[in-house]
């Protein structure tokens, strides 16, 4: 599932908004911590867990130019996100 990056919460968690309009807190697993800093804004991909629907996992951030690819090939669907990533480019 895509999501944006809402704030960060600290402690390796991020509050996201899903592509489904929810909203998570998802934390950022080991292999990331210090290998890809992610701020507000960014598009990631989370991965849901099975027992807790309000909490998730980031598995990757995109960048702008895989976020572009995303949306031309139409797997990024929520227009905010869509909107938001066109601005800053």
């Amino acid at each position: 599932m895509y999501g944006k990056v809402v704030i960060s919460l600290g402690d390796c968690r991020l509050k996201v908004l899903c592509e489904d309009g929810k909203s998570r807190v998802c934390t950022i697993r080991g292999k990331l911590r210090k290998n890809v800093w992610i701020r507000e804004g960014d598009i990631i991909l989370i991965s849901l867990r099975d027992y807790d629907d309000s909490k998730g996992d980031v598995l990757q951030k995109y960048t702008l130019d895989q976020v572009n690819l995303l949306i031309a090939s139409g797997d990024l669907k929520i227009m905010d996100i869509m909107n938001d990533v066109n601005k800053n480019a």
